[in-house]
């Protein structure tokens, strides 16, 4: 009997010692997710000195996937003639849109919530009236909840378009492609 109890105190430890773990590393993730990154900023030169410019943020995320999908939307647009400037939403950034005709918003989304940084820095822009303005998620549901908390702070229009991009997608690189030579015009 007594074996049998150890045993089970024993199962039951291993079962807690489970959950701990699973949730200390939802917590580092969820956190990584929010962080303000700092600054960053590349630019996608174009070919003409007064090409249209977009604007692409971003929030890093654990996996590169967010990443790439930033870049390949830069790229559809680069190659659709645009000057493209990649940046992180960071409090360093410049709250000021005026010079950019396309701005995209993107995050990863963890425990159904858009990073925290991006959703200040949205909040921090003062208009958005007469963009063509997008925002994007990257996770594993389907569902899009987390785009409507993000439009929740954009000041000054109404017009916004919301992509999903799923994580599990192996295409999502060239969706993402094309989605920047759709909204070049293109």
């Amino acid at each position: 009997m007594k074996k049998v109890l150890i045993g089970i105190l024993i199962f039951i430890g291993v079962i807690v010692l489970i959950i701990a773990l699973f949730a200390a590393v939802l917590v580092f993730v969820v956190t990584r997710n929010n962080a303000d990154r700092g600054e960053y900023v590349k630019v996608l030169s174009a070919s003409s000195a007064d090409a249209p410019k977009a604007l692409v943020v971003y929030q890093p995320s654990p996996s590169s996937t967010g990443k790439k999908i930033a870049e390949k939307i830069a790229a559809g647009l680069s190659d659709s003639g645009y000057e493209v400037t990649l940046s992180y939403p960071s409090t360093k950034l410049s709250t000021d849109v005026s010079q950019y005709q396309i701005i995209i918003c993107g995050s990863s989304v963890f425990a159904g919530q858009p990073s925290k940084a991006l959703l200040n820095y949205v909040a921090s822009v003062e208009d958005f009236a007469g963009k063509t303005l997008v925002l994007y998620s990257v996770g594993s549901a389907k569902l899009m909840p987390e785009l409507d908390l993000i439009s929740d702070q954009v000041k000054g229009t109404d017009s916004i378009e919301k992509y999903k991009f799923l994580a599990s997608d192996k295409d999502y690189g060239d969706k993402a492609y094309e989605l920047g030579k759709k909204l070049s015009g293109q």
